[in-house]
C-alpha cells in the first residue's frame, strides 16, 4: 500500500513541474512578444514562384470491350401459317435453240440534203448538196442555192445565187482538193424620189445591178507520216476570182502560195513563197496592180 502511494505522489510531482515548465516557457514568448526594446523575428517564409498548370495523366480504360454477341431475349418465332408443301419443278434439261439475227444492211450515214421553201415578201428559198461518199479516200459532189424576195415597190427585189462543184482525193503521200464555184447577186437602186413639190415621182425605172463572182482554189498537201519525225512536209496552193458587175467594173486576181518545213530534233527550219497579181478596172479609168 505504500509503494502505491508513493508511486502516486510521483506522478503528481511530475506532471505539476511539466505544467510549470509550459507556464514559464509561454511566459517567457508573451514576454518577447511584447518586448518593445527587442526587435521582431520573422518565424514563417512565403515562397512564391510562377505557375506552371500541369495537366494530370488521362484516366484510362485499360479493359477489354466483351466481343462475344449476347442477346439477352430470345423471341419464340412461330410458321404454322406457312403451307409445308414441296414444290415439283420438272425443268429437264434440253439442247437450246440458237436463233439467228436476220441479215441487215450497215445503216448508212449520209449529209446530201434538199431544201425548198417559201415565204411572205414572195421569198423563195431553194438549196442542195450532193455528194459521193462511197469511197474511203476520194469524196466529191456539187451544191447550189437560190433565194429571191420582191416587195411592194417597184424594182424593190433582189435574187441571189451559188452554185459549184468540189472534190477531194487521199492519196498514200499527199491530198489533193479543190473547188469550182459561181456566185451572182441581182438587185435594184430602187427609192421613191418626188419632184420639188412632191406630186411626181422622178425614179420610176429603177437602174439594176448585178455582181458576178467566178471563183476557183485548190491545194496539195503532205499528209503527216506520225512514225518518221524528221520528215518533209509541204503545200502547193492557189486562189484565183473573176468579179464583175453591170457596169463593166472587173476585178481579178489571182494567188499561188506554198510553204516547206523540216523538222529537226526540237526546231522547224522552212520557208513560205506567195505571189497575188490583182487587176481592177471600172468604166471610167483602169487601175492595174501587179
Amino acid at each position: 500500500m505504500k509503494k502505491l502511494q508513493n508511486r502516486n505522489v510521483k506522478k503528481y510531482t511530475l506532471a505539476a513541474l511539466l505544467m510549470g515548465v509550459g507556464l514559464n516557457s509561454f511566459a517567457q514568448e508573451t514576454g518577447k512578444k511584447n518586448d518593445p526594446e527587442k526587435p521582431v523575428t520573422i518565424d514563417s517564409f512565403d515562397v512564391v514562384r510562377d505557375y506552371k498548370p500541369i495537366l494530370a495523366d488521362a484516366v484510362k480504360i485499360r479493359r477489354s470491350p466483351d466481343m462475344t454477341n449476347k442477346r439477352e431475349y430470345q423471341p419464340k418465332l412461330n410458321y404454322g401459317n406457312i403451307i409445308d408443301k414441296k414444290l415439283d419443278i420438272n425443268t429437264g434439261l434440253k439442247q437450246l435453240n440458237v436463233q439467228e439475227i436476220p441479215f441487215a444492211q450497215p445503216f448508212e450515214h449520209s449529209s446530201n440534203y434538199v431544201k425548198f421553201g417559201v415565204g411572205n415578201y414572195n421569198t423563195i428559198l431553194g438549196e442542195a448538196y450532193l455528194a459521193s461518199e462511197q469511197f474511203e479516200n476520194t469524196r466529191f459532189g456539187l451544191f447550189a442555192k437560190h433565194l429571191s424576195q420582191k416587195g411592194n415597190i417597184d424594182g424593190q427585189k433582189f435574187s441571189t445565187q451559188d452554185i459549184g462543184i468540189f472534190g477531194r482525193r487521199v492519196l498514200d503521200a499527199v491530198t489533193v482538193k479543190g473547188t469550182i464555184g459561181y456566185n451572182r447577186y441581182g438587185t435594184n437602186f430602187y427609192g421613191q424620189t418626188f419632184d420639188q413639190p412632191g406630186t411626181t415621182l422622178l425614179n420610176t425605172s429603177p437602174d439594176k445591178q448585178t455582181f458576178t463572182d467566178i471563183y476557183l482554189n485548190g491545194e496539195l498537201a503532205s499528209n503527216v507520216d506520225p512514225k518518221n519525225e524528221q520528215s518533209v512536209s509541204y503545200s502547193a496552193k492557189v486562189d484565183g476570182y473573176l468579179f464583175k458587175d453591170a457596169y463593166k467594173a472587173k476585178e481579178n486576181s489571182f494567188a499561188l502560195s506554198g510553204y516547206l518545213n523540216k523538222r529537226m530534233s526540237a526546231f522547224n527550219v522552212g520557208a513560205n513563197v506567195s505571189v497575188t497579181m490583182n487587176d481592177v478596172k471600172n468604166e471610167n479609168d483602169t487601175a492595174n496592180e501587179k
